[in-house]
């Protein structure tokens, strides 16, 4: 069951309440609400401790153990009792699970007055006459990404062309939870002309260099990279060589901090074993883990409000002004 669970993830559908799940300090804790479902609806962010699942402790699961709790069929309903960052009163959360649907990319071309989620803020609206940005956003690594990933960057690049009045690229990674680690490889590839992208060095003392592999078609293009606590994994190998590459600017937060190289192994009846085999190392030769990606530009998202992505609004900032 948890393989199929993690094999739809990656999939893009799966029933549940559309929340990523990972482990801080032993207690289970939310990387990222999807956009649009129940977690994110009722109220759920990143960085909340989940305490119980309908009144049973979650302290010693596993994460497996955790989504096979929270996850469930669709219009059934789950409890969650959670502790918000930098609270100290826990909630108790009613969810009523749905089939989740996750696009792997987001993509769009606009002017800042055109910008639902910066239009409260004013000085951000006035920036509209300098011209238009170019939007992408990612939200995993899986199993159709660089498909989809290829056709929006195909329609991008038109609008990048010399004619166009695009100033520049704001590349969304915020609580983007990770997947494939060719996926990174491929992303990172659109942006950076050669060179090493991530090595992975095993328990065993050997090294693997994971290279830029194709012609990217984003090389020339200004751009800025916006991350948070959400950015885990394999979002968090991009962002790192974006940066060491000198290839874009980061805004938002620091992220997850997930560096742990982990190989699933398939076992009987569908099964599989997800076993920590090494770790991953930026091109400079940073580590991940713990620690995670320290953006170039720090900016707090607390409260998010709809009309104030105070992140993205800073991103816009800076490929305008």
């Amino acid at each position: 069951k948890e393989n199929t669970e993690f094999k739809q993830d990656l999939g893009g559908e799966f029933e549940g309440i559309g929340a990523q799940l990972g482990l801080k300090d032993n207690h289970i804790i939310v990387i990222a609400p999807l956009k649009g479902t129940p977690a994110q609806k009722a109220g759920i962010r990143s960085g909340d401790f989940i305490l119980k699942v309908n009144d049973e402790e979650t302290v010693s699961w596993t994460i497996p153990q955790a989504v096979n709790k929270i996850r469930g069929p669709r219009g059934s309903t789950v409890i969650l009792t959670i502790l918000h960052d930098n609270t100290q009163k826990p909630l108790d959360l009613s969810i009523v699970r749905d089939t989740i649907l996750v696009p792997s990319v987001e993509s769009w071309v606009k002017t800042a007055g055109e910008i639902i989620e910066v239009s409260g803020i004013p000085e951000v609206v006035s920036l509209a006459p300098r011209g238009k940005v170019a939007y992408l956003r990612l939200t995993r690594f899986g199993d159709h990404t660089n498909e989809d990933w290829t056709k929006a960057v195909s329609e991008i690049a038109s609008a990048l062309g010399p004619n166009g009045t695009v100033k520049g690229l704001i590349f969304d990674l915020r609580n983007n939870p990770g997947g494939y680690l060719d996926g990174s490889v491929f992303i990172a590839s659109e942006f950076v002309k050669s060179g090493v992208v991530v090595s992975q060095v095993n328990s065993d003392g050997t090294k693997q260099d994971y290279k830029v592999n194709r012609d990217g078609k984003l090389l020339g293009v200004p751009l800025v990279v916006l991350v948070n606590k959400g950015s885990a994994s394999a979002a968090e190998i991009v962002a790192g060589a974006l940066r060491d590459y000198k290839r874009g600017t980061l805004v938002g937060e620091t992220t997850f901090g997930k560096g742990s190289v982990q190989t699933p192994q398939e076992l009987s009846g569908g099964a599989s074993l997800h076993v920590t085999t090494g770790k991953w190392l930026l091109p400079k030769g940073d580590s991940i883990s713990k620690k995670g990606i320290v953006p170039d530009i720090e900016v707090k998202m607390d409260d998010m409000e709809a009309s104030r992505d105070a992140q993205l609004a800073k991103a816009i900032e800076v490929l305008l002004q």
